[in-house]
């Protein structure tokens, strides 16, 4: 009965929760490369506005966008919780700089609703779901459309 219990456990989709502003945000984990403390960005000329820069990881070049300015949150310093969860896309590697990192949740399936229609122009489309987790609400993004340059500019 335990080994049936460690793989039910196994087939539960985790995901990393971050927080920006009041919001709880949730990737799936096995999108995530690693998290890493906010460093020096080199800033590309003429990228968007959500585009920070590039940073070396280990050798290896890595764009960075900012999840605030690509939600259009209001902006704010960057502080000692500020992160960079570096994700893997289907084609590439991408740092997310967030607010702070909260913990890792399992979610199963059935606890996962699609989003609701909103007014706002700004992230529904970038949701893959609303997780349900205790009593609170974990906003699911879909990591290919939020980092996608072609869905992003249709938010501007």
């Amino acid at each position: 009965m335990a080994d049936e219990e460690l793989a039910e456990e196994a087939s539960v989709p985790m995901y990393l929760t971050f927080a920006l502003g009041d919001e709880t945000y949730g990737i799936p984990l096995t999108r995530v490369l690693e998290i890493i403390g906010m460093q020096s960005i080199t800033p590309i000329p003429d990228s968007p506005a959500y585009v920070r820069g590039v940073i070396n990881l280990r050798g290896k070049v890595i764009p960075v966008d900012d999840a605030r300015a690509r939600y259009g949150v209001e902006q704010r310093a960057y502080e000692s919780r500020t992160v960079i969860i570096v994700v893997q896309t289907a084609n590439w590697s991408v740092g997310v700089v967030v607010d702070r990192v909260s913990d890792v949740v399992a979610i199963p399936p059935d606890s996962v609703e699609p989003p609701p229609p909103v007014t706002s122009r700004h992230g529904q489309h970038f949701l893959q779901g609303l997780g349900k987790v205790g009593d609170g609400v974990r906003l699911l993004l879909d990591v290919d459309r939020f980092l996608s340059d072609e869905i992003a500019a249709t938010a501007a």
